[in-house]
């Protein structure tokens, strides 16, 4: 199951962040979570410039995963989607504790 935090807003949210919430949502599960929470991704507050406004980034809530398949989970979402998106692990042992992720092609599409 995939739940948006209330407030969050996806209009305008691009194709490769809905595949990375698809990959991430089996990661999730996989790793004894019984949902994944999306909690941010066009809206809140970022860091100027912030992938977020474009709709190319997402934030995950990872409390629902337990403390022992943390650092798995992170590691088999990096894995799984590759190399053309950052994934990282925020605010460790913190109340805000997440995992941000974006998409940024690393190098250019050439067909």
């Amino acid at each position: 199951m995939i739940r948006l935090k209330e407030g969050v807003r996806v209009h305008g949210i691009q194709p490769e962040i809905v595949f990375a919430i698809a990959v991430a949502r089996d990661v999730w599960l996989r790793h004894s979570a019984d949902e994944l929470v999306v909690t941010s991704v066009i809206d809140g507050k970022h860091a100027r410039p912030s992938f977020h406004y474009s709709g190319s980034a997402v934030d995950f809530r990872i409390h629902n995963v337990p403390q022992v398949y943390r650092a798995a989970a992170v590691i088999e979402l990096k894995e799984r989607l590759g190399p053309d998106y950052e994934v990282i692990h925020e605010s460790v042992g913190e109340p805000n504790e997440h995992v941000h992720v974006h998409f940024r092609p690393r190098e250019p599409y050439s067909g």
